[in-house]
């Protein structure tokens, strides 16, 4: 048992070399083998679990990144079912729970992926792109990348204190502002998203929600005013006809 544990953790160590020299593939064969000796062996489910999300990343769909193969599900997958791959994924590529070479990077793809998913209209744009025959088509799946990539179980939402260190460069991807290890949770629907970075949460659109709520506060709070000042005229008339009244 401990020699296995040993060949493990050597076939882990080479995974991660090949995951630094961007060898995604040959990072999950030896992931795997890994795996295979020791399925106990710390951190290479997670480890497993940052790899395919790269490896979904080389998959292009008439130009367009395959974020339905981020989470392993088709295109005609409800949102629930959508929604419960996110947070399992989410869980387990969280810079809190992950330090595997890769995770922040990772967590950064699945977020955006989500934040183009999640919103009904989004996703009818990016799925129209996808059905678009005359832009250029471009496949480079690896072969043998299961569907439902094994994602480690998670039950407890993890806190974020920040982001762990990850590579200096990963897979190709849309451009998002702001810094990968700066995250914070949504003040609307409490989700862990990335500062400054263009993600729908939960809420559909937080912020949104968060000015609509102003407007309407403002409104109310005119209203009361007016109410106010109709009660302080009222008085005012009442101590009139009082004085009149004491006259007579």
């Amino acid at each position: 048992m401990d020699c296995n544990k040993d060949e493990a953790v050597k076939a882990k160590e080479i995974a991660v070399k090949k995951f630094a020299e961007k060898d995604f593939r040959g990072a999950k064969k030896f992931a795997l083998k890994a795996q295979t000796m020791f399925p106990d062996l710390e951190g290479v489910s997670h480890l497993l679990a940052v790899i395919y999300v790269y490896l979904a990343c080389e998959k292009r769909i008439n130009g367009q990144y395959d974020y339905y193969g981020i989470f392993g599900v088709d295109r005609f997958v409800d949102e629930q079912t959508l929604r419960n791959r996110y947070k399992r994924m989410a869980l387990a590529l969280h810079p809190d729970k992950n330090n595997s070479i890769g995770a922040v990077e990772a967590f950064k793809i699945i977020s955006e992926a989500w934040g183009v998913l999640s919103d009904k209209y989004t996703r009818k744009a990016y799925d129209s792109k996808l059905n678009n025959v005359g832009s250029s088509s471009q496949t480079t799946k690896p072969q043998n990348v299961p569907t439902q990539p094994h994602i480690p179980e998670a039950t407890t939402q993890p806190h974020v204190r920040g982001a762990a260190s990850g590579p200096t460069s990963g897979p190709t991807r849309p451009q998002t502002q702001g810094s990968a290890t700066n995250l914070q949770n949504c003040p609307c629907c409490g989700q862990s998203i990335l500062a400054n970075a263009t993600i729908t949460c939960r809420a559909a659109s937080c912020q949104e929600s968060v000015n609509l709520l102003k407007r309407k506060l403002d409104e109310v709070m005119h209203i009361v005013s007016c109410i106010s000042a109709m009660v302080n005229d009222s008085r005012t008339d009442s101590a009139k006809m009082r004085r009149t009244n004491d006259h007579k």
